[in-house]
């Protein structure tokens, strides 16, 4: 007596330290799938428990295993034998699909275990049929919630419009996400694994019914070639302008992303002048401009997650007290790195001194034509924040007006364009 007791002891001792998903139990046994009549098939599978309470969800798929959906649950207590259970599929066949191959699994999930347990897959032809009202109960407007832009790094909870258990899967940027949910849950938790300018679209099919979608963003926005056309040059001081980009590829924009439309000028002491923090393509502005002047129209994406450094384009204008004659108004391309063109006279051309409390002389090669070329300070980010004819040869700025940081400092006449990063340490 005393050795069956102790057996005893061991065995119960053993159950707490060995995960529940180790015992031999916790398994199917059978598993059945076959077609019932007009749009219908019979699922049936024995599964031995192990005493454990869960639930048993039944999936579909019809694109051969790529995307399961849930059709059915069904609860169990904590039976101590083998059990088996029967369901009838009315959603597996939707209307209009035609004949149809389906294949189905039982997923079994409990309290205890983290895993859950998968029987094996038996596909199902289903023939051609109508299935009128097997899908009538499923609203026409659902949506998937959640954020638009799912910041670098972070992580957020999707879900439905209405509750329904569901798989949530990511059919676009699944290698630039990791998504985590619960099987027969109504959310999942999707994680920015620390992406910028990309994109990941979430899908859910509910009963096999109804495929809902929804395109997230990641991070910041993409990397985006527009152009700046005015719809007047040179713009008259106090008037009503218009500007807008031009998308070299228009498939990039997406609802999302607004634009910062603003200008610069050689007066500017604080900063851009911002005309609009969430703009559109198109936007109408008034420059206050009190006199005749060369100033620079920008515009640079934005979403919730802020701004991608070098997705900013910038056009220069000539300011006019009257409307006609010249003026510049060539569109440009700038703010990266790619957009200098390393010249024979590189080498010449110099920002001193580097790092400055402040206070900078630039030193320009004798090629450049001096009565085009300019000087543009921006931020890190690639904001404007100063343009200025350069005058001379040997023009001075004067960046502490902006504070301690970096900053970039491009020169350009209408052949050339060179970047300098500047540290400003005060």
């Amino acid at each position: 007596m005393k050795k069956i007791l102790l057996r005893r002891m061991a065995a119960v001792l053993f159950s707490f330290a060995v995960p529940h998903s180790l015992f031999a139990c916790f398994a199917y046994t059978a598993f059945s799938a076959t077609a019932s009549g007009n749009c219908s098939v019979n699922v049936a599978w024995t599964f031995q428990e192990c005493q454990e309470p869960g639930t048993y969800y039944i999936e579909a798929s019809a694109d051969n295993g790529s995307t399961w959906y849930i059709v059915n649950s069904v609860a169990t207590g904590a039976p101590t034998d083998t059990r088996s259970y029967t369901y009838t599929d009315n959603y597996a066949h939707p209307p209009g699909s035609g004949s149809a191959t389906v294949e189905y699994r039982v997923v079994f999930t409990s309290i205890y275990v983290v895993n859950p347990a998968y029987s094996s897959i038996t596909s199902v032809s289903l023939g051609a049929s109508s299935c009128s009202n097997a899908c009538s109960g499923v609203p026409s407007n659902l949506s998937i919630t959640g954020p638009v832009d799912l910041c670098n790094g972070h992580n957020a909870s999707f879900g439905l419009s209405s509750t329904y258990p569901v798989i949530f899967n990511v059919t676009s940027g699944a290698g630039f996400v990791s998504l985590s949910q619960t099987v027969g849950g109504s959310t999942a938790s999707v994680t920015n694994n620390n992406t910028d300018g990309q994109y990941m679209t979430l899908e859910v099919n509910v009963y096999g019914c109804k495929t809902v979608t929804d395109v997230v963003a990641l991070g910041v926005p993409p990397n985006m070639s527009y152009s700046i056309s005015p719809s007047q040059d040179p713009f008259c001081t106090g008037s009503i302008n218009s500007a807008t980009l031009n998308p070299i590829d228009p498939a990039v924009y997406t609802a999302d992303i607004g634009f910062e439309w603003g200008y610069v000028d050689q007066t500017q002491l604080t900063g851009p002048f911002v005309v609009n923090s969430n703009g559109g393509i198109t936007q109408d502005y008034t420059p206050y401009i009190t006199a005749p002047d060369v100033y620079q129209l920008y515009a640079r994406a934005l979403n919730s997650c802020g701004y991608f450094q070098g997705n900013t384009v910038t056009l220069d204008i000539q300011a006019s007290d009257q409307c006609g004659g010249g003026g510049l108004s060539t569109a440009r391309q700038g703010l990266t790195g790619k957009s200098s063109l390393f010249g024979p006279d590189n080498d010449h051309l110099t920002v001193f001194p580097n790092p400055t409390s402040g206070l900078v002389t630039i030193q320009l090669p004798d090629s450049f034509n001096i009565e085009r070329t300019f000087i543009r300070v921006m931020d890190v980010m690639g904001r404007p924040l100063q343009i200025k004819a350069a005058g001379s040869y040997t023009p001075a700025l004067n960046l502490s007006k902006w504070g301690k940081g970096i900053y970039f400092v491009e020169i350009y006449d209408d052949k050339r364009s060179f970047i300098r990063k500047v540290v400003v340490s005060l």
